[in-house]
């Protein structure tokens, strides 16, 4: 009787632990450390990626979504035909995106810079790593047409979460011109497990356990979000571009989604290039790219 109640008591310990264990990564996951818009431009200052930004006709514009929430943005408006929504990565915030504007609006391209949720400006709720976030970027768009007319060309460019994001935009609606594709995740799940060995040195079983967690916390499932699968009958043009060196989500990933895709596509892998590296290791490059890509979109 003694042993069995040793055991009850060892089994409720660990059942306790991973509870907590589960709880404490989702919560990770959703609640990451914000950037702060000061903190930011002073990183893409340092790294001289600023550019002429400060000289664009930058107008404080904030998109209101169906539930609510203020999406805090900026936009600079070049040719009020052609615009283009660049979704910033993880933690990050709309400064992040500067570089890209950069390349963008001396093509003639306006630019739609804008915080993801829990980021930036913005509120503090919680990330949902694609769950909530492609809609947003439906809302902007549908914002940039009432205000500019239906007959308005739109382009996406995500870099990191906010190319999972406007991947993922591409199942919602197919009205967009192209999208570039900067070290997006193929699946959550598999960025999670894969996550779980390489940064965070913890037993994968967590990672199913934090699913469920999260679906309490959160009422839907990180394994539900798998980018991958709106590409199957996706006819938007997509330029997909990784770091080789990407220890954070791997480049196989872009290249699996190179392989699901239906539509008209290009691949570059940057040698040398960590996690959201690509443009900073070779900016050159990375702007040829782009301008080529959007040669062939006219």
């Amino acid at each position: 009787m003694e042993m069995f109640q040793t055991i009850l008591i060892i089994l409720l310990i660990l059942f306790i632990f991973i509870l907590i264990a589960s709880v404490d990564l989702a919560f990770y996951v959703t609640k990451p450390k914000r950037f702060s818009l000061n903190k930011c431009m002073d990183i893409e200052k340092s790294k001289n990626f600023w550019g002429n930004y400060d000289q664009f006709p930058i107008e404080k514009w904030n998109v209101t979504c169906p539930d609510g929430y203020v999406l805090h943005g900026e936009l600079s408006v070049n040719n009020p035909q052609k615009f283009v929504i660049i979704t910033h990565g993880y933690t990050y915030t709309r400064y992040g995106s500067v570089k890209y504007a950069n390349i963008f609006y001396p093509l003639g391209y306006s630019v739609y810079l804008y915080d993801l949720r829990h980021h930036g400006e913005n509120q503090s709720c919680y990330c949902s790593m694609g769950q909530n976030e492609p809609n947003d970027v439906i809302t902007i768009a549908k914002a940039l047409r009432d205000r500019f007319g239906e007959d308005i060309e739109i382009g996406l460019h995500g870099e990191s979460l906010g190319c999972a994001t406007s991947l993922l935009a591409l199942g919602l609606s197919q009205n967009f011109k192209f999208l570039i594709a900067d070290c997006g995740f193929s699946s959550l799940k598999e960025l999670l497990i894969y996550q779980s060995h390489v940064r965070f040195h913890i037993p994968k079983f967590l990672v199913y356990t934090a699913n469920w967690a999260n679906f309490l916390m959160h009422r839907y499932l990180f394994f539900s979000i798998k980018p991958i699968d709106a590409l199957s009958h996706n006819q938007v043009p997509i330029c997909f571009m990784h770091g080789k060196a990407d220890n954070f989500i791997p480049p196989s990933m872009s290249e699996d989604m190179y392989q699901a895709n239906s539509s008209y596509q290009e691949l570059y892998l940057f040698d040398n290039a960590n996690h959201a590296e690509s443009y900073q290791v070779n900016p050159e490059r990375y702007t040829h790219i782009v301008e080529e890509f959007l040669k062939k979109m006219n």
